[in-house]
């Protein structure tokens, strides 16, 4: 009985393994972006914001964009709270998000110093 040939499906089309120079740096800007809300969401900056709207509506939207609260916020932490945190964002954060691309996974174990200065 004579084998079929195996033909490649027109519903799946190539694509290239690697990603091109600026679809890799649009990858890592939008994972520091998402680890930037994990950790206003773990630190909770808002609590020292001088600005009203981000105490009022408990998350850091200021003019520098996400993250602009928790570089003001991030030196009068602990040691100890910010390595807690760190562990946090690793994990997910509060709600254990699961990391969107192997670039965000892999940059959640670097140090906050990366992320934390807007």
């Amino acid at each position: 009985m004579p084998t079929r040939r195996r033909k490649k499906s027109r519903d799946r089309p190539h694509t290239p393994k690697r990603l091109t120079p600026e679809q890799e740096s649009a990858q890592r800007k939008a994972a520091f972006v998402a680890i930037r809300a994990l950790f206003c969401q773990v630190t909770e900056p808002w609590h020292s914001c001088q600005r009203g709207y981000c105490r009022r509506h408990h998350c850091c939207i200021g003019e520098a964009g996400p993250g602009a609260c928790l570089g003001r916020h991030w030196p009068l932490l602990t040691r100890a709270a910010q390595e807690a945190a760190h562990i946090e964002v690793i994990n997910g954060g509060p709600r254990r998000v699961r990391p969107q691309t192997h670039t965000e996974w892999s940059l959640r174990s670097f140090p906050p110093s990366n992320f934390v200065h807007g």
